[in-house]
């Protein structure tokens, strides 16, 4: 068979990898991706002789996809805020934009502890163990076998009812208080996600993962992706975007445009789509009936600043951490969502990253370092990173159309790198 994927991100790569374990050698298999690389929303620049991670940045010990491939193709795998002085990694706060709700120089000390235990009672607690019975029953999604309907997939992890709720109805029915709910499960959502806690429930707890250690792969997270890639022997075909995705006989016709070249028509058996239909602009014809799923994406600010600079203590007050979260005031909003030093240049600067939902303007760069920040130290990209995500128990099939499939159905539920790779090998196993 010549299956075709739409996409070189963690989905797609990983589609390709697990198509080409599965089938006869003889199987042939085509990556169309529209970017100059691989890796979709994971991707890095080099900032002073540092790999700084733009997209996707970090995963966890039971994100078990991930951490088997980087071991699989040898990849060196880093705690990525051990790039700073010890003092400056573990300096953390949350900000509402007037006052910090919570700050400490190393959370982890008892008598950080006891602080936290004294402001927000049992509340961590309750928190964490939400948190671990609803990853406790996705990761029994390791073992479920290929799925077809998202929806069934949810009910069958037990996960439905927390997926029709809010978070702030699943924090708070598990016994967590709403000053908790509101310092600091939404400042995790805010961070992952540029949401409020009225996503649905498991991405509210997917947000809370505080397990530690995270880990990233050296170079850049893309690698994982590039090796998939690579060892499924799949024609990648870089800079060609998909115009029309088209139904003929027993056969699906790609056409395809590579950049500065006249567009090309191809014919096959199979088509694994790896990238959100909403962002691009292919054309299916005959239309999916029934209609997908409308899914609006979050526009994502992420602004990388290189300075010998601390926070402004006129901004944040004395002693500002290297970390900061944010939340808001009740009936306020605020564009600054994480401001926090990731690593360091070679030249012993501080590299920081912005995450906001907005445009960080020069005169706002000022108003976080006490000093204007030259244009060359400043590195700025937008994303559409994510779906915005709402309580619901409505997803689409994975087979959208015979022999068409559709692996970022599954975004709209959870978006992660890890749940990418679940759902790209996922569409090639029911291939």
């Amino acid at each position: 068979p010549h299956i075709a994927i739409i996409g070189a991100g963690a989905g797609g790569s990983s589609a390709a990898y697990k198509l080409s374990q599965g089938l006869p050698s003889c199987a042939q298999l085509t990556v169309f991706e529209a970017n100059d690389r691989v890796g979709g929303r994971s991707t890095t620049v080099n900032i002073g002789g540092a790999d700084v991670e733009l997209g996707a940045s970090i995963f966890v010990e039971v994100n078990k996809n991930l951490i088997s491939f980087a071991k699989l193709f040898n990849l060196t795998l880093e705690e990525p805020r051990k790039l700073l002085d010890a003092a400056d990694e573990s300096s953390i706060g949350i900000f509402d934009g007037h006052d910090w709700r919570w700050k400490e120089k190393n959370p982890s000390s008892s008598t950080a502890i006891l602080r936290m235990l004294w402001k927000y009672g049992l509340s961590p607690k309750w928190a964490t163990r939400h948190v671990s019975t609803v990853i406790e029953k996705f990761i029994a999604i390791y073992d479920a076998g290929p799925f077809e309907h998202i929806t069934k997939l949810i009910d069958r992890l037990d996960l439905l009812d927390e997926t029709r709720q809010t978070a702030q109805q699943g924090f708070k029915s598990a016994g967590v208080s709403k000053k908790f709910l509101d310092d600091f499960i939404q400042a995790a959502t805010r961070v992952n996600y540029a949401q409020d806690l009225r996503m649905h429930g498991v991405l509210g707890c997917v947000s809370f993962v505080t397990e530690s250690p995270s880990f990233a792969v050296k170079g850049g997270n893309w690698r994982i992706f590039e090796a998939l890639i690579k060892h499924s022997k799949a024609s990648l075909r870089l800079q060609t975007r998909v115009c029309s995705i088209s139904r003929q006989n027993t056969s699906w016709v790609i056409v395809s445009q590579m950049e500065g070249s006249q567009s090309k028509s191809q014919s096959f058996d199979y088509v694994l789509v790896a990238t959100p239909l909403a962002l691009s602009n292919i054309s299916i014809i005959p239309a999916v009936a029934p209609a997908l799923q409308p899914v609006e994406y979050v526009t994502l600010h992420v602004t990388l600043i290189t300075t010998s600079q601390r926070p402004s203590t006129r901004r944040f007050g004395k002693e500002p951490p290297m970390q900061i979260l944010t939340t808001t005031v009740e009936g306020e909003s605020l564009s600054l969502l994480s401001f926090s030093a990731v690593s360091k240049t070679s030249e012993g600067e501080y590299i920081y990253k912005v995450f906001s939902s907005e445009t960080v303007t020069q005169a706002y760069l000022t108003a976080l370092f006490d000093l204007p920040i030259p244009d060359h130290d400043v590195f700025r990209h937008v994303w559409q990173s994510y779906p915005k995500s709402v309580p619901t128990e409505f997803f689409d099939q994975v087979e959208v159309a015979e022999n068409l499939f559709y692996a970022n159905s599954f975004e709209r539920w959870i978006s992660t790198m890890e749940t990418a790779t679940i759902a790209g090998m996922n569409a090639a196993a029911l291939i």
